[in-house]
């Protein structure tokens, strides 16, 4: 027992040094430890260095787009002006522990809630960090505290409710087809509110002295140009007017000739013309000459088949359409009600509105009186054609 318990110790005692002895001579065991050792420093390092490299660079694109808006001024600033807000309503004070601005809003364009949306999200997409937002004073204003990177003070906003003038839409009356009389119905109209734009056919003969009337009374003067209707057999636009057999040259001449009847004008539109006002080669030569001249052109939009437009914007010339014939053969309560429903509908989709009335009798004189009061009294201002610029 005592000789085999011995054998064992010495062949376990070899064993262990023959072990020792080969892993201190194996180069490949060193070897593979080196490697590892190395590859597991390499992979750190390029970690490190692939964050920190993302970093800097974050930190230089922030540093140039940004380099003119790190302190929140601009970038504030810019926002309000794109709610509209004006310089008496948008106000910044330089405290002790903050910066303190103010942005009032027009109620009319917007509320506080999208206000305060499209700030914050300009003041984050700069850099700015969010500290809170509240409510206070019922709703009356929004307190919002921003903090940036690059600013040591704070930014405290207050959004309010600004104090703006309410924009009225603009009402543009004309009244077509002045020119063939001369008399005291002629002088009532005269008495119309200066706004009130006149147009007188050049082709009728009291156009010099409704035109000096009305220009002596304020009014501003369209030249109202007889042109070629779809039924021209049964409706006559009167001599001199613009038919559509005419070549560039005749138009031109017919167009500088109404000029030169109606010096004091500031415009034209068309009396009649649902033919003429369809046609490329007619509407070009007369709007060359209305540009030529300075003059603006109001589309009295009697065909929906209308070019003007077209032809304006090839010219570079911008023109208006009509948008309400005022009156009817049958003048009443009920058709006022109507023009009036429909000056308002379209108040919802534009800021300019034109309306075209007559003047051939006393009744369509006291239709249009009731239709100034009655669109003042629903909010509408009357605006002077001259007011508008053809470019």
């Amino acid at each position: 027992m005592a000789k085999n318990r011995r054998r064992n110790d010495k062949e376990k005692i070899k064993k262990y040094k023959l072990g020792k002895k080969i892993k201190r001579k194996s180069p490949l065991v060193g070897f593979l430890r080196i490697a590892t050792i190395i590859f597991l420093i390499l992979f750190l390092v390029l970690i490190i260095y692939h964050f920190r490299s993302t970093k800097l660079i974050k930190k230089v694109i922030v540093a140039v787009s940004g380099s003119e808006k790190t302190d929140l001024n601009d970038v504030i600033a810019e926002a309000a002006g794109n709610l509209g807000v004006d310089e008496k309503n948008f106000k910044l004070i330089n405290k002790q522990d903050h910066i303190y601005i103010e942005i009032g809003i027009n109620p009319s364009d917007l509320d506080l809630v999208l206000a305060n949306s499209i700030i914050t999200g300009k003041i984050v997409e700069a850099g700015g960090k969010q500290l809170y937002a509240k409510e206070a004073d019922n709703g009356r204003y929004q307190l919002l505290q921003f903090s940036h990177p690059d600013n040591k003070l704070p930014f405290l906003i207050k959004i309010y409710y600004g104090n703006y003038v309410a924009s009225l839409p603009e009402v543009f009356l004309i009244i077509d087809d002045f020119g063939s009389y001369d008399n005291s119905l002629l002088d009532e109209f005269c008495e119309l509110d200066k706004d009130v734009t006149f147009a007188i056919l050049p082709n009728e003969p009291y156009y010099k002295e409704v035109m000096n009337k009305a220009n002596a009374s304020g009014h501003d003067i369209l030249i109202h140009m007889p042109m070629e209707p779809i039924d021209i057999k049964n409706n006559d636009p009167g001599r001199d007017a613009i038919l559509v057999e005419y070549n560039d040259k005749k138009v031109k001449s017919l167009v500088r000739e109404y000029i030169k009847r109606l010096p004091l004008a500031v415009g034209a539109n068309n009396h009649m013309g649902s033919l003429a006002t369809s046609r490329v080669d007619i509407m070009e030569p007369v709007l060359q000459v209305l540009k030529e001249n300075n003059l603006i052109f109001i589309d009295s939009y009697t065909s929906a088949n209308s070019v003007v437009a077209q032809v304006a914007e090839k010219e570079k010339m911008k023109i208006w359409e009509r948008d309400i014939f005022l009156d009817d053969q049958k003048l009443s309560d009920e058709l006022m009600d109507k023009k009036i429903a429909k000056l308002i509908d379209i108040s919802t989709r534009s800021n300019q509105i034109f309306v075209i009335g007559h003047c051939h009798f006393k009744s369509k004189l006291e239709f249009i009186r009731k239709f100034i009061a009655r669109a003042k009294d629903s909010g509408f201002r009357f605006s002077a054609i001259s007011t508008l610029t053809n470019t």
